[in-house]
């Protein structure tokens, strides 16, 4: 996984988008899919992303 398609990702997606990924990437850490630094960095990555969309909202 390369972490700048998870940040171009965030900056294009919706907020739906985003906490589809957020749920996805979730369950596949938490079940041990995907494993690492990186996998825990893309999940943080996507949750800021959604922090920032509901605070600022949508563009």
């Amino acid at each position: 996984m390369e972490l700048w398609k998870v940040e171009k990702f965030c900056e294009t997606a919706t907020l739906s988008q985003l906490r589809a990924i957020e749920h996805r990437l979730d369950s596949m850490v938490d079940s041990g899919l995907l494993c690492g630094t990186n996998a825990r960095i893309a999940l943080q990555k996507v949750r800021e992303a959604i922090t920032l969309r509901e605070l600022f909202g949508e563009r």
